[in-house]
């Protein structure tokens, strides 16, 4: 017998934040220097950073932005990718390893910046990320990592400490990191989107893109051109048969849960290894909840 448990089955996210209510494109619309499909972080950004730049954009949502990938992420804004460099390293060379990790810690500046200018209170805190292991024998590969990230230029060392409730062998841990409400972040550039002159449309599924000049994004409630599309939805719906067999859905689940004693972690975690292991705590309802889950 499988007992229910108290609460609702909506993200953090979701649950602390108004839905949006953007108008659905009606008819073929106009023509546009740059159409974006896709509502989450990737399109919201690219929407906000080609309008600031004097460009006519729109986005196109088929569900409601920021409710699907970005709506149900556990936020964490690291560099840190579980054990990727000494992987990167070995693959793709030292060069390209490199322009990774900066680009990822660089993203983390920016939206701390781009919060701050706009004026939007995201819940954004520094903590540091961890990839921890409680199995002595992946020891090794956590040091091979700390190795690899450090030869990058990235803020990351060895420790045993941790605030876990538990013990782990070990960890690499990477400074200067943070975590956020990613809902708040992006509701707020959408707003500062709208008042520039950006467009957004929900309830809008692109469909096919026919290339010409200017491009058609057809959807299912009619046709937009513009001069350049760029698709930063989940899936690919534009010759999909081309990613058939490189795609495949992969679900992990997360709990946030309000502990009776305040013993929440600061830092950010995740395991080494599998089933893959992820948590932190966040601010809420005056006090913190703990995200854990994979």
């Amino acid at each position: 017998m499988t007992a229910r448990l108290p609460g609702d089955e909506i993200s953090l996210w979701l649950a602390t934040t108004a839905e949006t209510n953007y108008p659905p494109l009606t008819a073929d619309g106009d023509t546009f220097d740059v159409a974006i499909v896709g509502g989450g972080i990737s399109g919201i950004l690219t929407a906000w950073m080609y309008q600031k730049e004097g460009l006519k954009t729109a986005l196109v949502e088929k569900d409601h932005i920021i409710a699907n990938t970005t709506g149900n992420t556990t936020a964490k804004l690291t560099s840190q990718h579980n054990l990727v460099y000494h992987y990167l390293i070995d693959k793709h060379g030292k060069q390209i390893a490199k322009a990774f990790g900066q680009a990822n810690q660089r993203a983390i500046e920016d939206i701390d910046a781009l919060a701050q200018s706009l004026g939007i209170d995201c819940d954004f805190e520094p903590a540091d990320a961890h990839v921890y292991t409680q199995e002595s024998e992946r020891l090794q590969s956590i040091e091979n990592e700390v190795k690899a990230a450090k030869s990058l230029g990235l803020p990351a060392s060895f420790t045993k400490t941790t605030d876990l409730p538990f013990s782990a062998a070990g960890a690499i841990k990477f400074t200067d990191q943070a975590q956020f409400h990613p809902r708040k972040f992006l509701l707020g550039v959408a707003a500062d989107y709208i008042a520039t002159g950006g467009v957004i449309y929900e309830q809008t599924e692109a469909l096919d893109i026919s290339p010409a000049r200017p491009s058609i994004l057809k959807t299912k409630n009619g046709e937009l051109k513009a001069e350049s599309i760029i698709v930063a939805s989940k899936y690919p719906f534009w010759r999909k048969e081309t990613f058939d067999k490189a795609t495949w859905v992969k679900l992990s689940y997360a709990l946030g849960v309000v502990l009776r004693e305040d013993r929440y972690p600061r830092g950010m975690y995740i395991s080494a290894e599998e089933p893959v292991r992820t948590i932190r705590s966040h601010p809420y309802n005056k006090g913190r909840i703990l995200i854990f889950g994979g």
